[in-house]
């Protein structure tokens, strides 16, 4: 790959700084700790597939997308608003990104995000079939369009799903990921609230990789992959969303750590479901271990997420009564290691790792076990103690 100050000249200096500072390797030369880092924490490495295997139709050409999208602009039935710095800008003429694609401005681009246009229907892009050598691609929804004029960057964010994109015409990405480890997403929620995240927490983040990607190639990122972008040439990208079995412990970090309170409530929601369906997912493909230990590993944050919606709640019901009726979730024994041989899966599950009345009582239950032991041990020392006395005063009458 080139030069990166070849590459990103004319980005913030500051930004350019940053990322001299960290620690930054391609799928041509990552190392063995590097990989590690990403298996052990999501579903597997960032990967590049040609982008022709996701395109089930023929991609439309650059004239007829910037057509249509001032088409969109137009009509006053359809909402498109501009984003300039990162944030949406109601006061900001969404023409004016097209018009960048022509005239880029170093200085604060302007950038659309999350439209749609008719010559890119939800059928017309997916993930490709070699993904499945990694990983399974369930429920792919959630197509949208993005149109980032040169200069266009994008800061440290967090997606709510795994995702595949392919920029399309003469868009040219430049892509900083990182794996969702312990250490990240603390560094993320350190800042959560923060402008210039990259800047701020960048070197101190591990397992980084930098992919480029034209229109020949598509990028797969996996839930709770951190990146940044970087557009090098203007032009459009499209994204898809989807779930995988193996993305629920990935969530799990991110709902332990917080970070799906980090965006809109929309965003927050679309976790949680995202998580929910994963879990389904994993107990459905002979994955129910991995399932399991990511919903005992994510619970107090589960039985917050409950008290305020009930929907959820719900769902999440249905999913694990389904699967308890099965053989499997029948003879499935709790990774948490405290099933007793008398204990049914189910019963344990209802017990130990839920919510509502049944987890009131076994919080009373512990608390109960909490205040005995206490007594326990203020009674042992106050039997120390009188021992103790008892011992003086027979010293002193033998005397």
């Amino acid at each position: 790959m080139e030069d990166l100050s070849v590459l990103l000249e004319g980005f913030n200096p500051a930004i350019l700084k940053a990322i001299s500072n960290i620690t930054l390797c391609t799928l041509d030369n990552v190392r063995s700790e590097t990989e590690n880092l990403w298996e052990t924490s999501t579903t597997t490495l960032p990967r590049l597939f040609e982008s022709a295997e996701c395109w089930n139709e023929k991609p439309p050409e650059s004239t007829k997308l910037i057509l249509e999208t001032l088409d969109a602009i137009a009509d006053p039935n359809t909402i498109i608003t501009a984003f300039r710095r990162g944030e949406a800008d109601t006061k900001v003429d969404p023409r004016v990104a097209i018009a960048q694609l022509h005239d880029p401005k170093e200085l604060h681009p302007i950038s659309l995000i999350g439209f749609s246009l008719p010559s890119v229907p939800d059928t017309s892009f997916s993930a490709p079939l070699a993904l499945s050598e990694f990983v399974e691609p369930h429920d792919e929804r959630n197509l949208q369009l993005l149109l980032t004029p040169k200069y266009g960057f994008t800061d440290l964010h967090i997606d709510s799903a795994d995702g595949i994109s392919s920029p399309m015409g003469p868009c040219v990405k430049l892509w900083l990921v990182f794996p969702p480890t312990l250490q990240n997403l603390k560094l993320m929620a350190s800042a959560e609230g923060q402008k210039a995240k990259l800047v701020r927490i960048g070197r101190k983040l591990e397992g980084g990789l930098l992919f480029k990607t034209t229109s020949a190639e598509s990028i797969y990122l996996p839930v709770g992959c951190i990146h940044s972008v970087f557009t090098l040439h203007g032009g459009f990208l499209v994204a898809i969303d989807f779930n995988t079995p193996k993305s629920c412990h990935a969530f799990s970090a991110l709902l332990t750590a917080g970070l799906d309170q980090v965006g809109s409530p929309s965003f927050q929601n679309e976790v949680f479901d995202r998580y929910l369906a994963s879990v389904d997912l994993a107990l459905y493909n002979l994955q129910c271990v991995s399932g399991i230990s990511s919903w005992i590993d994510s619970i107090e944050r589960i039985r917050e997420w409950v008290e305020e919606n009930p929907a959820w709640a719900k769902k999440a019901t249905k999913v694990w009564d389904e699967f308890l009726d099965t053989p499997r979730g029948g003879k499935t024994k709790c990774p948490c290691g405290k099933q007793t041989t008398k204990e049914k899966f189910q019963g344990h599950l209802k017990k130990r790792h839920w919510w509502g009345k049944v987890w009131t009582s076994v919080k009373k239950e512990n608390i109960r076990t909490r205040l005995d032991a206490k007594r326990a041990v203020k009674r042992k020392a106050e039997d120390d103690l009188e021992e103790k006395e008892t011992s003086k005063i027979l010293k002193k009458v033998k005397k």
